[in-house]
């Protein structure tokens, strides 16, 4: 049976638990029962600097969000002018840039409590046993850019446009998340 940290304390607890350490875990016996205390297996050496680091990645996060907030709502008062097509290349880059960055803070915030891992779909998948994400839309957010970085058309934009106003939403989700798990630690 696997538990959590908080754990330690009642193992602690029982006057018979006897301790079995290893390097990144606990083990605790208590009446001939094996509990495995998962313990902090991040990059110890991170300490202090890798949670200001990680803290620096939550006020950049935070930035990139409320410029792709602003531009959503600017958007919508140029939907008839000549300007539209800029402000909606705008809104594209801004969401590309912001996708960016949350990747960027979950990898931050996964090797600070864990390991290092790259590769978009890795940090995503890490990211849903970490519970930082809760949905696939993710993936199909991590698509989309793709296709806008790499096969960009008018028929894509004008449907990528419609597909970030709900992608905001999953964006700002996602930094309360982070705001709450970076506060926990």
């Amino acid at each position: 049976m696997c538990v959590t940290a908080s754990a330690i304390s009642v193992a602690k607890s029982f006057s018979s638990a006897v301790s079995l350490t290893s390097k990144h875990k606990s083990f605790f016996c208590y009446n001939q029962k094996y509990i495995k205390v998962i313990k902090f297996k991040g990059n110890k050496n991170m300490g202090e600097e890798g949670l200001i680091s990680l803290k620096q990645k939550l006020k950049n996060y935070e930035k990139s969000l409320l410029s792709l907030e602003d531009i959503l709502v600017r958007i919508k008062s140029h939907r008839d002018s000549e300007e539209f097509r800029i402000y909606r290349d705008s809104v594209i880059k801004r969401f590309e840039y912001s996708l960016e960055v949350a990747r960027k803070l979950m990898s931050k915030y996964i090797e600070y409590v864990d390991k290092k891992i790259n590769g978009q779909k890795l940090v995503l998948k890490q990211a849903f046993e970490f519970d930082l994400i809760e949905n696939d839309i993710w993936f199909t957010m991590i698509d989309d850019r793709n296709m806008t970085a790499h096969e960009y058309s008018e028929d894509i934009a004008i449907e990528l446009l419609e597909s970030i106003y709900e992608y905001a939403e999953v964006l700002r989700d996602f930094y309360k998340v982070m705001q709450n798990k970076i506060k926990e630690l």
